[in-house]
């Protein structure tokens, strides 16, 4: 049975929704752990062999990077993505044959370091490009430039540290302390990618963005122990079995990327919204602090760094906050389009049932100028025989019915009324009018409006498509009775005979 197939059958026990993620890492994560049991193996034979070490931990970055490219030809939507990281990756292998075959080969310590500094730089810039994308999950082009910028910087600064200035007359900086340079670097980094990964944490991408993060914390701590316990407290040959250990790395993230990221409590979730104001210029700022302090104090080119630094957060803030404000604006006139479409009956664009609700319970707080309760009057109109019409000439033609019957009441209304389509052939009108009479001339204005479009109804005794209008006027501010009263009053209208306008009698609308 074969390593892949032992770690599918181990996916069977996750989650039917991971099942699939893990059993397509599965077989890089099998490479993987294969080439950490012979580097084991090799080791305890060659232990002073440093090809042993350079071929299994740069044989890890080299798995890796395959399944990135494997990656981006999978998924185009983060191509770019898994191709930097793939990049990184190469760069990360020829750093540790660096390491490992030029120490004692081709070079002294201090070109090694130079060389290993090169190397770090590129696969740096790569990874700090693919960290800063997840700092805003809208970036576009010009954010993307910005990020690049940020990036240029960061090899500016640390090939001006590192490599020396020629401004300054700076020579290279000798190995060791290049190396703890790059120690700082290296938790600057996988401090930053740790925060992208909490901001992603309850994103889609979080299954990209995690993965790395863990890769990279997983660096730091496994380099410092190999360096500060395998090299320089124990002084282990270079091709010792137990540097087997700087392969964690590569390992953590193909069993990350095969689990579901974690859930966070709700606590540590707010504080994710503080990283991407910060993030972007965390990297950038701690080698720009180290340049300045240890190489550049009488260079004008650390302090211009400094403030194009500074110059390109400042513009990447207001960029992001721009387009935020740009996105929240057009929510709200989205948002505000909607609630007008809530309230629109869209056959016959009059307001529907839920407008002339808000309109009515409107009369309950609507006052004169004395105090008193300002009354209304209240049109309830029914198109009279109208499901004949239907069934007899489709809905086709009802429909256009009931367009020009709702432009016939827009027609009568007066002005300031809330008109509405309350369902089917059910219409109503709310006019401010505190005269019953007046309010009596309304209805029969729209009776007589709506007789006069001539519309044939054949099922119809009157042969015509008519309207029966109840009409009810208030000034008690108690829409319920209102509309009871209008109700009755139409109710009314439709048994003696319909086209017809009947009116409630005062005492149907008392409070």
């Amino acid at each position: 049975m074969s390593p892949t197939t032992v770690l599918q059958r181990a996916a069977t026990g996750l989650p039917v929704r991971y099942r699939a993620t893990f059993e397509s890492v599965a077989p890089w994560l099998a490479a993987s752990l294969i080439l950490v049991v012979a580097h084991f193996l090799a080791g305890l034979v060659w232990r002073k062999a440093m090809l042993v070490s350079a071929i299994g931990i740069g044989g890890q970055a080299l798995i890796m990077g395959h399944y990135a490219v494997h990656q981006a030809r999978l998924y185009r939507q983060k191509r770019g993505l898994w191709l930097l990281l793939s990049t990184a990756m190469l760069f990360w292998a020829l750093a540790y044959a660096a390491i490992f075959m030029l120490r004692d080969v081709l070079f002294a310590d201090d070109t090694r370091a130079l060389i290993d500094s090169v190397l770090f730089m590129a696969r740096g810039a790569a990874l700090l490009l693919i960290v800063t994308s997840g700092i805003d999950e809208d970036s576009d082009s010009r954010t993307w430039r910005l990020d690049i910028a940020q990036a240029g910087i960061y090899i500016a600064a640390i090939g001006l540290l590192m490599l020396g200035s020629p401004w300054a007359e700076n020579d290279p900086l000798p190995a060791e302390r290049a190396h703890s340079i790059r120690v700082i670097q290296n938790v600057a980094l996988a401090l930053l990618a740790a925060g992208v990964a909490l901001l992603r944490h309850d994103r889609p991408d979080a299954a990209f963005f995690w993965p790395v993060a863990a890769m990279l914390l997983a660096y730091v701590a496994s380099s410092t122990f190999v360096n500060q316990v395998f090299i320089i407290s124990w002084d282990l040959p270079a091709g010792s079995s137990l540097f087997v250990l700087s392969a964690l790395p590569m390992l953590v993230f193909f069993v990350a990327r095969g689990l579901p990221p974690p859930a966070l409590p709700k606590r540590l979730s707010r504080l994710c919204i503080p990283v991407g104001l910060i993030a972007p210029a965390t990297l950038p700022a701690a080698t720009l602090v180290i340049v300045l302090t240890e190489r550049l104090r009488g260079d004008p080119v650390g302090p211009a760094l400094g403030i194009a630094a500074l110059l390109l957060y400042g513009w990447r803030m207001v960029s992001i906050q721009l387009r935020h404000r740009r996105s929240i604006d057009e929510l709200a006139a989205a948002h505000s389009h909607a609630a007008g479409l809530s309230l629109i009956d869209p056959l016959t664009t009059l307001g529907n049932r839920r407008s002339f609700e808000r309109a009515l319970a409107m009369t309950s707080v609507a006052t004169t100028s004395a105090g008193d309760s300002e009354p209304v009057t209240l049109l309830m109109i029914d198109a009279d025989w109208f499901k004949a019409y239907n069934d007899s000439l489709g809905h086709g033609a009802g429909d256009m019915a009931l367009r020009r019957i709702a432009a016939a009441l827009s027609d009568c209304a007066p002005p300031d009324s809330a008109i509405a389509r309350l369902g089917g052939e059910e219409f109503a009108i709310l006019a401010r009018i505190s005269d019953p009479d007046a309010g009596a001339r309304l209805g029969e204005r729209v009776r007589s409006a709506v007789a006069s479009l001539d519309i044939a109804h054949a099922r119809s005794p009157l042969g015509r498509l008519t309207v029966s209008v109840g009409v009810a006027t208030q000034a008690a501010g108690n829409p319920e009775a209102l509309m009871a009263a209008a109700d009755r009053a139409l109710y009314a209208a439709k048994h003696s005979g319909r086209n017809r306008v009947c009116v409630a009698e005062s005492d149907a609308l008392a409070a």
